[in-house]
């Protein structure tokens, strides 16, 4: 999970602070399991939301300086899905979201 975003500089520097809120290391978790791990929601819930705005961060990238801020009027999640949206919708704090 997010092994291909893990070497974008700002996709790290999520997981290192999500690292330092939940006490361990996400992005080995992610990146090497052991799944059954992974599997369990206390783990499986902050891996998605991460992976999730780390996503989001390709998709930034990928449409140019600017694009994506300007043209977003809305965001939208399910279940965990909805703290990534509230974080790309600057309702909530990216820390506050690991600690939900």
């Amino acid at each position: 999970m997010a092994a291909s975003l893990a070497k974008m500089p700002v996709v790290k520097q999520l997981f290192e602070t999500a690292n330092k809120i939940l006490g361990y290391d996400l992005l080995e978790l992610c990146l090497n399991g052991p799944k059954t791990e992974l599997d369990r929601t206390v783990y499986c819930q902050p891996a998605v939301f991460v992976a999730s705005l780390a996503a989001l961060e390709k998709y930034k990238e990928m449409q140019g300086n600017g694009w994506f801020e300007n043209q977003s009027i809305v965001t939208a999640g399910f279940s965990v899905g909805e703290l990534a949206a509230l974080v790309l919708g600057n309702a909530l704090a990216f820390e506050d979201g690991n600690k939900s």
